[in-house]
């Protein structure tokens, strides 16, 4: 079993709030129902994990020298008292681009990473190190501008008709609002520009495991990552707190000896139309303790195993995303490159091209209306304009050591041997055989297989940390029963 604990700081434990879409990860997990007017208790196994092993954090010299990034991983402990990050969730500041122009060169939706956020989240919440060295972000500033805009707006109307938004009702409010196209689009843009977030869990889908939920015919059980909605969050920190309180074993701990606690999350999308999944309901509560074999149980707990979201959280340039943050150029911004960690080049890095900043438009341009106009916004000093982050912050003088090496293959686990005695309906037979490595159909025996060696690049260039081996143990029945409790 992995020897990690739960070192996640209490401040951590504080909303997640026409193209086509992206393409299909598998290794992002979706609750059922998927439709309106249903109900479905999903079954997880939600374990510790540990964010330092993720591809974002572990890029090439040469992709991080374009990114802007710092040279080492800032989660790696750089001494003895600094304990490895371990987790059951990790939250993300990202901004939504609905029109990124993707390697493939098809536009669609895309999460990127908020660098000024996002090196907050690192330094001032998890006491780590920065990942960009000198974090701006056009889209903050973005919705900052619109936020001004719709201020001074509401001051002028308020100097030239009277109309106090302190004194509207609601309704009033709203009203004024899509009634003004100044206000409606001021509103729009710094909603469309603003930060994000997304709380990363890992999750093992054990209803798919025991057959309560269908899977593809050549489908193997593995660990995915979940972009889990604020209730799922807060719900899992109640459950936690409350064991911690009882003084009972956390939900995802490792090494229970009475098995994996497994946790339940009921989604309700009874409240919902047909068009639209908005009222889904989310209700997260602890379900049984199970008992798996030797095989499965290391395979669950093998950190290296567990899921990487890095290909749906995009990292891009300061100057990629200034480019994004004007939608007159969104559709002609150069394609993301970096989803995945890519092989190091053998050319030296490249300086990426200079945009002015006195080029960069942030928020559409301003929207022609026939009301009188307003006085310029540099006058006006608005209330409520989000903050813009602390300054740039520079990396700590002490190196960070490498950290350390991730084996390409997860170790063989030993043969299947049958757990303590379960009730009939909850254990089937196993078939008793070596799991494969390699990720056939369990329905199918092959020899196991690794990867392919690795061409180390030169002395001179960093390595990028090497892609783990998630396939799990196959076998033609996985060691766990069909049937519901």
């Amino acid at each position: 079993m992995a020897d990690i604990s739960y070192t996640m700081p209490a401040a951590a434990l504080n909303e997640d709030t026409g193209v086509t879409p992206p393409p299909v990860n598998t290794t992002l997990y979706r609750p059922l129902p998927t439709e309106a007017k249903s109900k479905f208790t999903n079954e997880l196994y939600i374990p510790l994990f540990t964010p330092d092993i993720w591809s974002m954090f572990n890029l090439s010299a040469e992709d991080r020298f374009r990114l802007g990034l710092v040279d080492t991983n800032p989660l790696t402990p750089i001494s003895d008292d600094e304990p490895r990050v371990g987790t059951y969730q990790f939250k993300v500041p990202i901004h939504k681009i609905d029109k990124y122009t993707r390697q493939d060169g098809s536009v669609g939706y895309a999460q990127v990473i908020c660098p000024v956020e996002m090196n907050n989240y690192l330094v001032q919440v998890l006491n780590r190190r920065p990942l960009f060295k000198n974090p701006t972000c056009s889209h903050c500033q973005a919705s900052a501008k619109a936020w001004a805009d719709h201020n001074a707006q509401w001051d002028y109307l308020k100097e030239t008709r009277g109309i106090d938004k302190k004194g509207l009702t609601p309704d009033g409010y709203k009203a004024t609002v899509n009634s003004d196209p100044i206000l409606k689009d001021s509103r729009n843009r710094a909603h469309s520009f603003k930060v994000q977030y997304k709380y990363v869990l890992n999750v093992f889908d054990y209803s798919k495991f025991t057959g309560e939920r269908a899977k593809a015919e050549d489908e193997n059980f593995t660990h995915q990552f979940w972009f889990a909605p604020w209730t799922v969050f807060t719900g899992l920190q109640e459950i936690f707190e409350q064991d911690n309180r009882d003084q009972l074993r956390p939900f995802f701990d490792h090494n229970d000896p009475d098995g994996f606690q497994i946790i339940r999350v009921i989604k309700d999308t009874m409240a919902c139309t047909s068009s639209n999944l908005r009222d889904t309901d989310y209700k997260v509560m602890k379900g049984p303790k199970v008992k798996l074999d030797d095989a499965w149980g290391t395979y669950l707990t093998t950190l290296e195993n567990m899921a990487d979201p890095s290909d749906m959280l995009l990292l891009l340039s300061s100057e990629e995303m200034a480019l994004y943050a004007h939608p007159e150029q969104s559709m002609n911004a150069p394609a993301q490159t970096t989803a995945q960690p890519p092989q190091v080049s053998q050319q030296p890095p490249q300086q990426p091209p200079q945009v002015p900043q006195t080029q960069v438009q942030h928020g559409p341009p301003p929207v022609t209306t026939t009301a009188p106009t307003p006085p310029p916004v540099t006058t006006q000093q608005p209330p409520q304009v989000p903050a813009q982050g602390p300054p740039p912050m520079t990396m700590p003088t002490t190196t960070a050591p490498t950290p350390p090496p991730i084996t390409q293959t997860a170790p063989t686990p030993p043969p299947i041997t049958p757990g303590p005695p379960m009730p009939p309906s909850m254990t089937p037979p196993v078939t008793q055989q070596a799991p494969a490595q390699g990720p056939p159909p369990m329905s199918q025996q092959v020899p196991p297989q690794g990867p392919p060696p690795m061409t180390p690049p030169p002395a001179s260039v960093p390595m990028a940390a090497p892609a783990p081996d998630r396939n799990p143990p196959a076998g033609d029945k996985p060691p766990g029963a069909v049937g519901s409790w």
